[in-house]
């Protein structure tokens, strides 16, 4: 039997560390169905000084589940991989939104691991 894993980075705009540590219970919310845990506390990203990095491992992790999550914005994702190593980067244009208005960036990693 296998093992997946299905992971959530993100950047979104945030002013300050206190504002980011709301969004992230926020973003939590947002991702509920997906049973997400925060893989790490959320920092400012080092070339955009006004967004910070998110990232999310998420408990519901099949294949159907990495789809179920590009469903949130149906549009604005690129793909690429293959059925055992997966990747989808969105890029907030628009009219688009992915979770949360201030999300502006994000990318999806699906692996599954046979053994």
């Amino acid at each position: 039997m296998g093992t997946a894993l299905l992971t959530l980075r993100l950047f979104a705009d945030c002013a300050d560390e206190p504002t980011a540590t709301l969004l992230q219970g926020a973003l939590l919310q947002a991702l509920a169905a997906f049973q997400p845990t925060a893989d790490a506390t959320p920092t400012r990203y080092w070339k955009i000084p006004e967004y910070f990095e998110f990232s999310f491992a998420l408990g519901a992790a099949g294949a159907d589940d990495y789809l179920r999550l590009q469903a949130l914005s149906p549009r604005g994702w690129t793909t690429g991989g293959d059925d055992d190593d997966a990747w989808a980067v969105w890029n907030r244009a628009e009219y688009l939104a992915f979770l949360l208005p201030a999300v502006a960036w994000a990318e999806a990693q699906f692996t599954r691991r046979n053994g």
